[in-house]
């Protein structure tokens, strides 16, 4: 398990095979259901704040069981990871990302749940002195063959005065 403190610049933060030269961050096809951008290599998911965001990685053998109640939005995507690492980052960041954790070679599952949106999305931001935001997601990775992005779960944002 490795725990991360990633810069959600331009809301969003990057998973990605750490030996391509895809660009994430400009195409949002799915913006308003996903949360997210895809590409054959690298995922894209955007985030509730521009802060840090607490990411944990976990990377498995098998496809962990659906936790997904637990859990405010969860997506699914395959990416197909050659160097054998995926690295993790903000679009500020540079090449190598914040941290690159060590992925089996070929096609892998990636599960992001993210938790705590309601309360970062307040729009206070954030008070600590270390701009971290209450947002945390959580990423899973195991070997699978490739598949269609899922929604698992939708975000549906609190509405004020209710």
């Amino acid at each position: 398990m490795s725990e991360l403190q990633i810069l959600a610049d331009y809301h969003q933060i990057y998973l990605f095979d750490a030996g391509t030269d895809t660009i994430l961050g400009t195409d949002w096809p799915e913006w308003d259901t996903h949360y997210a951008s895809y590409s054959h290599d690298g995922l894209a998911v955007g985030t509730v704040e521009i802060a840090h965001v607490t990411v944990t990685v976990l990377v498995l053998e098998v496809p962990p069981p659906d936790d997904s109640a637990s859990f405010d939005h969860v997506i699914e995507a395959s990416i197909h990871v050659s160097s054998g690492r995926v690295a993790l980052g903000g679009p500020t960041e540079d090449e190598e990302g914040v941290g690159q954790v060590e992925v089996p070679v070929g096609w892998v599952r990636v599960r992001v749940s993210r938790s705590h949106l309601d309360v970062a999305s307040e729009g206070a931001g954030p008070t600590n002195e270390d701009f971290l935001s209450t947002e945390e997601i959580r990423v899973q990775i195991w070997p699978a063959p490739r598949a269609d992005p899922v929604l698992i779960k939708q975000w549906q944002p609190a509405r004020r005065g209710e």
